[in-house]
């Protein structure tokens, strides 16, 4: 499995966009649980858990990326018990990829109706089988992140066309923007440049998420 797909001239900054992308999507999870604090909406608290999964995914991609810039990746596989590199990258790229898709299965289940317990579960399921499957876990994660976020996208800018909001057109245009971030890293195996465009999408879209919910809390 290909760990790393930035071009070198990139390396560093992906490091700092995942960590900021880390505190911006905990950020989010806070204020998600803060609006289903004052309200009891159980979407506000599906939204919570769903950003504090992508969070913690974030964060350990930017200490991957952090160990493989610094070069001190092997001094840390020593120190957990690992002897292999390829394995201690591995590990972490896995990680990385089953936080993130259980938190984009959570917000799926935002567009499901009814959504339940056993619709999560069919869709991490669905999602495992599909990794443990095909020979190229990365290139898979990718194809799956780029559905569910297609998913999302349809379903809230359906729901901004019902009723035509700003706060809900910030969301539309938010999950659009990480649709054509997650279908940029798909060309970025070929093509570096979208890999760098791609952070530059997601930024703006967590930043467009963040100052919706700051609105909502604030009304």
């Amino acid at each position: 499995m290909a760990a790393y797909i930035s071009p070198a001239w990139f390396y560093g900054y992906d490091a700092a966009f995942q960590l900021l992308f880390a505190v911006i999507t905990l950020i989010i999870a806070a204020f998600s649980f803060k609006v289903y604090k004052a309200s009891e909406q159980r979407p506000a608290r599906l939204l919570g858990f769903a950003f504090l999964f992508i969070s913690l995914a974030f964060l350990v991609q930017a200490l991957l990326s952090a160990l493989l810039v610094s070069g001190a990746q092997e001094r840390a596989c020593d120190l957990i018990g690992l002897t292999l590199v390829g394995l201690c990258e591995s590990v972490g790229i896995l990680l990385h990829i089953a936080l993130m898709l259980t938190g984009l299965a959570l917000l799926v289940l935002l567009a499901v109706k009814p959504a339940g317990k056993r619709t999560l579960l069919l869709l991490l399921g669905v999602t495992l089988i599909a990794l443990a499957v095909s020979g190229d876990a990365l290139l898979t994660y990718y194809l799956l992140s780029s559905f569910f976020l297609a998913f999302i996208s349809w379903h809230f800018i359906e729901n901004y066309l019902s009723n035509k909001q700003t706060k809900t057109l910030l969301v539309a245009l938010a999950f659009l923007f990480l649709f054509f971030g997650s279908f940029h890293f798909l060309l970025a195996v070929n093509h570096e440049i979208f890999y760098v465009l791609g952070h530059f999408l997601e930024l703006a879209a967590y930043l467009l998420i963040l100052t919706n919910l700051y609105v909502v809390r604030k009304s």
